[in-house]
């Protein structure tokens, strides 16, 4: 399948769809929150355009998926071992996306860090979004560990500016997650 058939056969989604799916998205994290007392991860895709969903971008979800449980498994942060063990996680696939929670006990701030080298050890990992909410809802930003902002897909330049501005064509990007999915995995 190539690029164009991948995303004619994909589903769309709507700016409301992605609104619901936020909102959903929150009421959930809500409720584990409060079910589990402990910092959650909440992860998804960096996908740009109405298409968020499809065989490559499941491949490279389950991908970060894997690389997520392995890296609270090896439990280091700074050569010092952290004790991170999931408490619970579960799936989510909608066309919006896909979407892994997992809570987890240990420090939000320890979790932030080790997930943020998730996502910038490979091309793939740009891909990435992976949130992280302290016991009390908080999300753990890159700016309070001193982290420079995420990047753009293809300049390099701020991913926030180049997005607002819309400084890129939808379909240059989309063929660039598409090239580092295949890059990355050897999906196509």
């Amino acid at each position: 399948m190539n690029n164009a058939e991948h995303r004619e056969a994909a589903a769309s989604v709507s700016v409301y769809d992605m609104l619901s799916a936020r909102e959903q998205r929150a009421e959930r994290q809500k409720a584990l929150l409060s079910e589990y007392h402990s910092p959650l991860i909440c992860f998804t895709m960096n996908i740009p355009g109405p298409v968020k969903s499809g065989e490559p971008i499941h491949a490279a979800f389950c991908e970060g998926v894997k690389r997520i449980r392995r890296a609270l498994a090896s439990g280091t942060e700074n050569d010092a071992k952290t004790s991170l063990h999931i408490l619970h996680e579960e799936y989510s696939e909608a066309k919006s996306g896909y979407e892994y929670y997992a809570a987890v006990s240990g420090s939000a701030a320890a979790l932030k860090r080790i997930c943020t080298g998730i996502e910038e050890a490979d091309r793939l990992g740009r891909l990435f979004d992976i949130d992280i909410l302290d016991r009390d809802g908080r999300k753990e930003s890159r700016k309070t560990l001193g982290l420079p902002p995420r990047r753009c897909l293809l300049c390099g330049r701020d991913a926030r500016i180049c997005g607002r501005s819309r400084a890129h064509e939808l379909p240059a990007l989309q063929q660039e997650v598409l090239k580092i999915i295949e890059d990355e995995l050897h999906f196509f």
